[in-house]
C-alpha cells in the first residue's frame, strides 16, 4: 500500500470544529484509493472523510466519501471508502465533524493548501458536489492522508488505421467537468469520460448517464479526422425538508409534497410553502419558525453550486381558547391520583413544593483590546453565559486569561457560544481591536 497526504502529526491544533475542512495533496502515480486516515486531537463525536478533484488550485467535484463514524479516541482514525481509481495529479482530502469540540492537527504547508467551508450545512449533507466556495485559505498542511494501491497507466489505444477516425468525449455539469458513463450503442462498449477511441468510418449513437440523467448524441466518424462530443448535464443538489411534527403536507413550486422530503433537484430557486397550522389527531399545531429563526411559513430556497439545502419547520401545540390553566392544587391532586396515594390533598396534607431561587440576569458588551479582555473586571458569580459576535465584525477568540488567536475557541461573525461557568470574570476574549462582542449571563 502507498499513501499521499500528510502522514505525520502536525505541531499546530487545527480548530476544525464543524466546518468542512480540505487540504490539497499530490498523488504522484495512478492508483486505487481504499481508505482515508485523519488525526483527531479530541474525541466523542462523529466524522467522515472524502476525496475531491482539484480544479485549478481549488476543490472541485466530489469523487468518493466515507460513511459517518464515531471518533472514540484521540489519534489516527481510518475511514474506509469504496475502492476508487485515481490518476496522477492533485486532490483535496476533506473531513467534517458533527460537533464544535472536534479538533485535528496541522503543520506548515504551501500557499492556499488548506481551506475550510463556513458556514456549514447540515452534517448529513455536508459533502456537497462540487465542494463549493471555501470561506478561507491558509499555508497549512493538515494531518490527513489517503491509502492507495498503485496501478499501471492504461495502455494507449492501438493507432488508427487509414479507415478510422478519432472520437473524443467529455462531460460537464454547469461549468465543471464531471465523470459520466458513456456507451457506444453500435459497439456495446462502455466508457467513463473523458475518453478517446478509434472507430471505423460511420455514424454512431452515444448514450451518456450522470446522476440519474441520460443524454443521447449521434456522431459521424470520418477517416483520419477527430470528432469531439461534449455532454452537458444539469447541476443537481440535495434538498431536505423536515418538520416537527411529521408528516406535514406542503407545496414546493406549487407541487404538493410531504415531510420528510429528501430529493435531488436541479439548481435554481424554489418556493416552499408550509401550512400555517396542521392537525395531529384532535390537536392543532401552529407554525412557529424555521431552523434559521424565520417565522414566515413561506420560504425561498436557492440550490446553488456552493451548498445543498436542509430546511426544518417547527410547530407548537395550540392552546385551547377559554380553558383556564390548571391550578397548582389541581395539578397536585392529579399527581396524587396517578401515583395511587390514598387520601386527598389538603392544606394540612400537601405535596412538597421546591422553592425556586430567583435568578439574576447580567448583560453587556465588551470592546476588544490589544490584550485579552475579561467579560467582567470584577467577580460576578453565574451559572451560564451566552456570547454573540457582531455579524459585521471579525473572528473573536474565546478562552481563559491566556487566550490568543492560536489557542482560543473561534467565534465567527454572527455566531453565538454558550458556556456553563461559575464566574463571569473567568471568560476572556481577544481579536481585532475595536470590535464588539455581546453577552448575557444568569446566576
Amino acid at each position: 500500500m502507498a499513501t499521499f497526504g500528510k502522514t505525520t502529526v502536525g505541531a499546530d491544533v487545527n480548530l476544525r470544529i464543524d466546518m468542512k475542512d480540505g487540504c490539497r495533496y499530490l498523488l504522484g502515480e495512478n492508483g486505487k484509493a481504499t481508505s482515508i486516515h485523519v488525526y483527531f486531537n479530541t474525541s466523542g463525536f462523529h466524522a467522515k472523510a472524502a476525496v475531491y478533484r482539484d480544479s485549478l488550485g481549488v476543490p472541485g467535484a466530489l469523487i468518493v466519501a466515507s460513511a459517518s463514524e464515531l471518533i472514540s479516541s484521540v489519534g489516527w482514525h481510518t475511514f474506509s471508502i469504496t475502492p476508487t481509481d485515481l490518476t496522477a495529479g492533485y486532490y483535496w482530502l476533506s473531513v467534517v465533524c458533527d460537533d464544535t469540540s472536534a479538533q485535528g492537527r496541522m503543520g506548515a504547508g504551501l500557499t492556499n493548501q488548506h481551506c475550510w467551508m463556513f458556514p456549514p450545512t447540515v452534517y448529513v449533507t455536508e459533502f456537497t458536489d462540487p465542494f463549493g466556495t471555501p470561506a478561507g485559505y491558509e499555508a497549512k498542511a493538515t494531518s490527513i492522508y489517503c491509502t492507495y494501491t498503485p496501478t499501471p497507466p492504461p495502455a494507449p489505444p492501438t493507432p488508427p488505421s487509414a479507415t478510422q477516425g478519432t472520437l473524443i468525449v467529455y462531460a460537464v455539469a454547469g461549468s465543471e467537468e464531471v465523470k459520466a458513463s458513456v456507451q457506444i450503442v453500435e459497439t456495446q462498449k462502455q466508457y467513463d469520460t473523458a475518453f478517446l477511441e478509434y472507430l471505423d468510418e460511420g455514424t454512431y449513437q452515444l448514450v451518456a448517464s450522470y446522476k440519474g440523467q441520460t443524454l443521447k448524441q449521434t456522431v459521424s466518424i470520418t477517416a483520419e479526422q477527430s470528432s469531439i462530443v461534449t455532454f452537458t448535464f444539469t447541476l443537481t443538489y440535495l434538498l431536505q425538508i423536515v418538520s416537527d411534527p411529521s408528516p406535514v403536507t406542503f407545496t414546493l413550486n406549487g407541487v404538493e409534497e410531504a415531510t420528510p422530503f429528501n430529493q435531488t433537484l436541479p439548481s435554481g430557486t424554489y418556493t416552499l410553502v408550509m401550512p400555517p397550522s396542521v392537525f395531529v389527531g384532535a390537536d392543532e399545531y401552529i407554525f412557529e419558525q424555521w431552523e434559521n429563526g424565520s417565522v414566515e411559513p413561506i420560504r425561498i430556497l436557492s440550490l446553488t453550486r456552493d451548498y445543498n439545502q436542509a430546511a426544518q419547520a417547527t410547530y407548537r401545540l395550540k392552546q385551547v381558547e377559554g380553558a383556564a390553566p390548571a391550578s397548582q392544587r389541581q395539578i397536585k391532586d392529579a399527581l396524587r391520583q396517578v401515583m395511587g396515594k390514598e387520601g386527598d390533598l389538603s392544606p394540612s396534607n400537601p405535596l412538597p413544593v421546591s422553592e425556586i431561587t430567583p435568578t439574576t440576569v447580567y448583560n453587556g458588551q465588551i470592546t476588544i483590546a490589544a490584550a485579552a479582555v475579561p467579560l467582567s473586571a470584577t467577580s460576578v458569580p453565574i451559572k451560564t453565559v451566552s456570547l454573540e459576535n457582531d455579524p459585521d465584525g471579525n473572528v473573536v477568540y474565546v478562552g481563559n486569561s491566556g487566550v490568543t488567536a492560536v489557542n482560543g475557541r473561534r467565534l465567527w461573525p454572527g455566531a453565538t457560544l454558550d458556556v456553563a461557568i461559575d464566574n463571569l470574570n473567568k471568560i476572556y476574549v481577544v481579536g481585532t481591536v475595536g470590535d464588539v462582542i455581546s453577552y448575557i449571563a444568569v446566576n
